[in-house]
């Protein structure tokens, strides 16, 4: 997730303004980036930054809010930003909250996480959904932090990773439905760590009525690599319902909870031809897939020479 926050607040040292009153409308804050509307605001002669903007906001000549506030301020090395905005899928809030000392905290809310993520991210892989997110910046560059991202009532509609997985395994629902149009999810959690460019996700999960992903790894943009492993569950209601009688609900979804009928999955090297392992094995029922899992195996070999 490359998050930037410079990008979203608009404030690259380039564009700051000269002592005095200024106002604008158009900024063209990064390649993509452009703000469209009013922006008004002053400079002291102390360097402390005041400004408003009214209007809209673009990415990669694609609007994101069409109506929006920013307001900025500015004394030290980083500036406290508020804003919102409104799209045709509802309203997005965020703030940005430098400290003396790090962390800095970002946290965004908004019924419109597709086109959040776009500007966040740079991704066009999710269509509507509502989003919480909350980023701890560890460094004044910005480069270093750490995110809890929270989406509901979602759909993820490119993933080609997965289409790789599910025609593996032959998953034809799962494969023809995100074909279509993509899988729905009622609900998303991922942490994720970015340190020298590298992103890590733990406890990541999407659970919807017809399938239910979980995964870790990390991934390497600038090197060009990636990690990641998981399980895919379809029927994820029905496992849900199951797991609720314990004895039965252990026996049949494993202590894992992850679904009655599971599918484990690696994918790891080049972030652009990435090796894809499946473990057959995992499809067991409950907890006769943890005897077949990848990390069973791997750490009961690991002294094999």
């Amino acid at each position: 997730m490359s998050l930037s926050p410079q990008s979203l607040l608009g404030l690259s040292h380039r564009h700051e303004p000269q002592l005095g009153t200024f106002q604008g409308t158009l900024y063209a804050l990064t390649e993509k980036l452009a703000l469209s509307g009013k922006t008004v605001g002053t400079v002291s002669a102390a360097g402390k930054l005041e400004a408003k903007h009214h209007g809209g906001i673009g990415y990669g000549g694609r609007p994101v809010w069409a109506d929006g506030t920013i307001k900025v301020e500015k004394s030290g090395k980083l500036p406290r930003v508020v804003g919102q905005g409104k799209s045709e899928a509802g309203d997005t809030h965020f703030f940005f909250e430098p400290h003396t000392d790090p962390p800095h905290v970002l946290e965004v809310e908004s019924d419109d996480a597709a086109s959040v993520l776009y500007l966040l991210t740079d991704t066009q892989a999710f269509k509507g959904g509502k989003l919480n997110l909350r980023t701890e910046f560890f460094d004044d560059n910005l480069t270093r932090h750490e995110s809890e991202v929270r989406l509901s009532n979602f759909t993820v509609t490119d993933a080609p990773l997965l289409v790789d997985i599910l025609s593996l395994v032959s998953l034809t629902g799962l494969l023809e439905q995100l074909l279509a149009g993509g899988v729905f999810f009622d609900e998303g959690y991922s942490k994720v760590s970015v340190e020298e460019g590298r992103y890590t996700f733990t406890e990541g999960s999407a659970i919807g009525v017809s399938t239910g992903v979980t995964f870790s790894g990390w991934i390497d943009p600038v090197k060009r690599e990636l990690d990641l492993k998981g399980s895919i569950a379809p029927a994820y209601v029905l496992t849900r319902l199951i797991s609720w009688v314990p004895v039965l609900g252990t026996i049949l979804t494993g202590t894992d909870k992850a679904g009655l009928i599971a599918l484990d999955f690696r994918a790891h090297g080049s972030l652009d031809d990435p090796e894809k392992q499946v473990n057959l094995l995992s499809l067991a029922p409950g907890i006769l897939r943890e005897v077949f899992r990848f990390d069973w195996l791997d750490n009961s070999t690991a002294g094999e020479p």
